[in-house]
């Protein structure tokens, strides 16, 4: 087991090892060394016995101590019997590969004598070592307890059995306004709520299930109170006679369905029971809370909210996968507990410092074998020496590589799992193809590794090779024996024929992500038709990758042509194929469910591929496509089912096309020259420096990204849709975004020719930030009057936000206003915004005045910040906005000499001054006070 035996896990793993002790392996054992048969049903019929008792075990361990005492001690028995059986299937999997015979289990004897210590004869010590494990499990079964199957019995099963009241030290969470609720509906205040143990003669809480039996309800009922059963009467009278003048608390749970008549019998039985008692029915059906309501209405429970699932969920799993994995698990921090328990089968640390690793270590020895030894700190820079101490590991990761680990990574026998992302080693060891139950191998990162095992291909159980951010060139032979092999991140062609294409031809199990490189070291087209990608149904994302130096276009083409994949595929990348043009599967109707397609350094290329009837496809890259010239009808397609080309299509990207000069849009006679694209969202166009005309019809539009694109007429349609701008003028580059609905903002260094030439969009922008853009003279801010922030950082040049001195348009929406280290800027405009809260004027050198009626024009302002202004004295008119908060006046020298005309004792919302530097501080702090006073 990889895992940590829990829960239900136990189940599986008692399964599994009655499976094991009847195979062919562990029967030729017994059979080979004489020993008991007898021995080995025994074992397996106390299993079955124990495996019977573990769902009652499982649900009530977290309300009995002793029961989940009984637990440890049943998988620390399992521990050990998984251990002798999995050292027994090792050596039978050892001895197909190194020529022994499979029912010669001589090699395996000589293995277990020395692991497990024989001093005498082999038969009789390995017959005590199971004997101690039969004894342990039968012990198990001998003091069960109230431990019993569950099984379902005729006419349902028992109806209090699986469910009931939850014991007092139980903690419900996201529930405290339902019962709030309750309590109300029931007329109990808080004080009575705690009595309720006191309040009630008799309280019984009944699990009604699938169908309301009115018997079987009054039967579970007799049993909650103790009532006296009596031979030849009828349960419903003994019912009304147990119940008869005492004051009852009864709990029907989860009725799903009822019949009047049944529901009319039950409280015949109830008809004598003490005023004050109390029914609560729980149900999901709105016809149940009908039928049976009465004056006091239904309170109906909704879902508790996400936060409380997140914030309440997250501490409740991991309590209880704590709770349930007792003292197998260790984990230690940088301040935790250093002392593993005695049954620590899996250990993980957090650990830094090295002495406390070595303490760790030290603790460690004392344990059991270990199964787990896992660092979960990425700054651990540890190791560790594999003794026999850690030669029964199953999970191993996050070590450091180095020679000691080099040594005696092949003692690992049981290793099923082996994470050794990011270490620093050019080669995995040989010793590593005889890790023969290895099933993970995670080598995620290890950016200097260039060579993998050349036996490799005896890891005939590994499902897992995560070898994605290596630097490997080529694969070790015969692959095509990983016949389980699932996830295989990427397969990298060799100049050798090791190295085939055609061994994924047999990999039919992979699944999610396959990365091929290197596709130019093919060795026949042939290769690429048996590697039949085309049946793997459970591969999602594929990648080709070429080097981009191919000598002949056609094979290329003809490669590619082999490697069609199946159609469930949903993101497909094509790097440096070398063809001309791309093979007919690529952008067939036929694969419906591709969604996301790149085609980048193609160089070849002459010709799109026809996409446009790639029904899913919602992102598509083009890119260093060299030869590309138009884009035009091919592009879009024609297929019959499909109206409109790219009909899904969201983000669009055209980069580094040195020789694109025309992008034509699609026609149709309906259409008008509009129609493809019509969900399309976002479109960037970069480093296309040929590209000449305007762009398509694109309806949905939200982001628009265009750079070093110089010869692109834009044509922007006049649509609110548009919400952030950005303009780089040097390089021509524009971003528009929509961040939210209604929200429009333009961001970046761009050069304005004219404003005009944003057309309608200017209406919308809502927020712009402009910096570094040395041509912009005047932001005519007169042409975004719905404005809120405006943000223009080392501009140069820039001398005015408006065309005339005095803006004629009232900024009735700008709430910010920042002009930051522009040096030209001189006269700061009479401009009116209400709404304007925060005005920051840092490193403007040159300004030399304010507003003169900013109190007038500025009347919401509470944020003024003014930073090394050097020549601004002109004090404005009237004084400071009254509900100023904020000021900060920081080397503005010409203005602080003047600061007792300044007027602060005027602003009772004032509660952040700055000002400096000051000579005579302490005597103008002294004077305010005294205006203030």
């Amino acid at each position: 087991m990889e895992a940590v035996i829990g829960g239900g896990m136990l189940n599986g793993a008692v399964d599994l090892s009655i499976q094991q002790l009847a195979s062919p392996e562990v029967r030729n054992f017994f059979k080979c060394h004489k020993l008991d048969d007898g021995l080995l049903e025994k074992l397996t019929g106390t299993l079955n016995a124990v495996s019977e008792l573990l769902d009652d075990a499982e649900e009530k361990q977290l309300i009995k101590p002793d029961v989940k005492n009984w637990l440890d001690g049943v998988k620390d028995a399992v521990y050990e019997t998984e251990d002798l059986l999995d050292e027994i299937g090792y050596e039978a999997q050892r001895s197909k590969f190194e020529g022994y015979s499979q029912t010669s289990m001589d090699h395996v004897w000589n293995f277990l004598s020395s692991k497990l210590n024989l001093l005498s004869k082999k038969e009789k010590e390995t017959a005590e070592k199971l004997k101690k494990i039969f004894e342990k499990l039968e012990r198990a079964v001998r003091h069960k307890g109230d431990l019993r199957p569950i099984e379902g019995i005729a006419g349902g099963k028992p109806l209090t059995e699986k469910k009931g009241p939850l014991p007092d030290e139980f903690h419900v969470y996201g529930r405290d306004a339902d019962k709030e609720a309750i309590m109300e509906l029931l007329k109990l205040d808080h004080e009575m709520a705690q009595k309720v143990e006191q309040m009630f003669q008799l309280k019984a809480w009944v699990w009604v299930d699938e169908q309301f039996n009115v018997s079987r309800v009054i039967e579970d009922m007799l049993k909650e109170v103790n009532a006296k059963i009596i031979a030849n009467k009828e349960a419903d009278e003994l019912l009304k006679e147990a119940l008869e003048g005492k004051k009852v608390f009864l709990v029907l749970d989860n009725v799903c369905s009822i019949e009047y008549n049944e529901w009319h019998k039950l409280l015949l039985s109830l008809q004598d029971v003490e005023k004050g008692s109390k029914i609560i029915v729980t149900t999901h059906s709105e016809n149940v809370a009908k039928a049976i309501e009465t004056v006091i209405p239904p309170h109906p429970v909704d879902g508790i909210t996400d936060e409380e699932c997140c914030f309440i969920m997250h501490d409740l799993i991991n309590d209880l996968a704590q709770y349930v994995s007792g003292e197998f698990c260790f984990k230690v921090g940088e301040f935790g507990s250093s002392k593993a328990p005695k049954k620590t089968r899996h250990f993980s640390h957090q650990l830094k410092d090295y002495n406390h690793v070595l303490k760790i270590f030290e603790d460690i020895h004392e344990v059991p074998p270990l199964r787990t030894f896992a660092s979960m700190s990425d700054e651990s820079k540890f190791h560790i020496d594999l003794d026999e101490k850690y030669w029964e590991l199953y999970t191993l990761e996050k070590i450091v590589w180095i020679t000691p680990l080099l040594d005696s990574i092949g003692n690992l026998k049981h290793l099923r799992y082996l994470d050794l992302s990011a270490m620093n080693m050019t080669r995995l060891p040989e010793k590593v193809s005889a890790l023969y139950s290895l099933q993970t191998l995670i080598l995620r990162g290890c950016r200097h590794l260039m060579v993998l095992p050349t036996n490799m291909s005896n890891l005939i159980n590994l499902q897992h090779l995560i070898i994605e951010g290596t630097c490997l060139r080529e694969m070790p032979s015969q692959m095509s024996k990983l016949i389980v092999l699932q996830k295989l991140t990427d397969f990298f062609l060799g100049k050798q024929s090791g190295s085939n294409l055609k061994e994924l031809g047999k990999l039919v199990n992979l699944r999610g992500t396959l990365s091929i490189w290197d596709l130019q070291n093919t060795l026949s087209v042939q290769d690429a038709l048996e590697a039949d990608l085309k049946s793997k149904k459970h591969l999602e994302k594929l990648r080709f990758s070429w080097d981009g130096r191919t000598g002949d276009s056609q094979r290329e083409r003809v490669i590619l042509e082999k490697l069609e994949p199946h159609s469930n595929v949903k993101s497909l990348v094509v790097c440096g194929y070398g063809g001309r043009l791309f093979p007919d599967w690529v952008g067939d109707s036929a694969f419906s469910n591709l969604a996301t397609l790149t085609l980048n350094q193609c160089k070849n290329c002459t010709s799109l591929p026809s996409l446009g009837q790639l029904s899913s496809l919602k992102q598509l890259c083009v890119m260093s496509l060299d030869r590309i010239v138009v884009v035009g009808s091919v592009f879009y397609g024609r297929c019959p089912s499909m109206k409109k080309p790219f009909a899904s299509l969201q983000k669009l990207e055209f980069l580094f096309m040195p020789r694109w000069r025309e992008w034509i849009p699609y026609t149709d006679s309906d259409e008008e020259g509009g129609g493809a694209f019509p969900l399309l969202k976002e479109l960037w166009i970069q480093d296309c420096p040929n590209l000449t005309n305007a762009l398509p019809i694109l309806p949905s539009l939200s982001t628009l990204g265009i750079e070093n694109c110089p010869l692109l007429v834009v044509s922007i349609p006049r649509n609110p849709i548009f919400t952030t701008k950005k303009l780089n003028g040097n390089s021509r580059y524009m971003f528009i975004k929509k961040s939210s609905p209604g929200l429009v903002s333009l961001k970046g260094d761009f050069l304005l020719k004219g404003m005009e030439q944003i057309g309608g969009i200017s209406t919308f922008l809502q927020a712009i930030e402009v910096e570094k853009c040395d041509s912009l003279k005047c932001l005519n801010l007169e042409l975004f009057p719905n404005l809120r922030s405006l943000e223009i950082k080392r501009c140069a040049n820039l001398e005015s936000l408006c065309a005339d001195e005095e803006c004629l348009v009232d900024f009735t929406s700008l709430a910010s206003l920042k002009i930051i280290q522009c040096p030209n800027l001189v006269y700061f405009p009479e401009l009116r915004a209400p709404e304007l809260r925060k005005l920051q004027l840092p490193e403007c050198i040159n300004l030399e005045s304010l507003p003169k009626h900013m109190h007038f024009l500025f009347p919401s302002l509470v944020d003024l910040c003014l930073y090394a202004c050097s020549k601004l004295e002109l004090f404005p008119e009237g004084g400071f906005p009254s509900k100023l908060e904020s000021l900060e006046i920081i080397e503005c020298h010409k203005l602080i000499p003047h600061r007792m005309q300044w007027d602060l004792q005027s602003l009772p919302s004032l509660s952040n001054l700055k000002i400096g530097p000051m000579q005579d501080a302490e005597f103008f702090l002294i004077e305010l006070n005294k205006n203030i006073n």
